[in-house]
């Protein structure tokens, strides 16, 4: 409940992530009030029981998770790199026009 609550009131969690989060915790909260449900639905799917159908969404669910913030790891790196790849070259140049008026001088 607790992270749910936290995924609704983030400011920076996308609204279709936090429309998904929440009606992912609305259908596993039924599916713990009905249980039959969730059995079967598990046979609709030819799964062996509600939890075993629960832990194969479960597992899809976090290697989605790793794939979206293996991305943004990825991408921070890739803005590091150019961030520090442009003060470099803006440091050379403050640097290489100094050297350059000291040498006329």
């Amino acid at each position: 409940m607790a992270l749910c609550v936290y995924v609704v009131a983030n400011k920076t969690i996308a609204t279709w992530l936090k429309r998904l989060s929440f009606a992912g915790f609305v259908v596993a909260l039924v599916f713990v009030w009905w249980q039959q449900g969730a059995v079967d639905l598990a046979k609709f799917f030819e799964i062996g029981r509600g939890v075993d159908l629960f832990t194969y969404v479960a597992l899809i669910g976090i290697s989605f998770l790793l794939l979206s913030t293996q991305g943004k790891i990825r991408k921070l790196e890739r803005m590091t790199t150019d961030l520090a790849r442009h003060l470099a070259i803006q440091g050379a140049t403050k640097e290489g026009s100094g050297a350059g008026q000291r040498a006329q001088d």
